[in-house]
């Protein structure tokens, strides 16, 4: 199973990430390919409203940042974990 765990906290090394990690350790051990992104790390606009990406035929955002690669991989996962800390959610 494609495991994509998105961590959204920005602390490298904090507690979630620790946590995501231990998660992605004992999924690995069990024969999981995990894939892990740290949030904080990509580069990704917020929303602007346009509405363009439902006016084009792929359906696409216009702005050209990380979020296109990141829906490909969560397309191709056969499932994810979103972190994030504690009053984020």
């Amino acid at each position: 199973m494609n495991i994509l765990i998105l961590n959204g906290s920005p602390r490298h090394n904090g507690n979630t990430q620790l946590l995501a990690q231990s998660f992605a350790k004992g999924a690995e051990e069990n024969g999981h390919k995990i894939e892990f992104i740290s949030v904080d790390d990509v580069n990704v606009n917020p929303c602007k409203g346009c509405n363009a990406c439902f006016k084009n035929k792929d359906m696409l955002c216009v702005q050209h940042d990380d979020m296109a690669e990141i829906y490909a991989k969560l397309a191709n996962a056969d499932g994810f974990i979103r972190m994030l800390p504690k009053g984020y959610d």
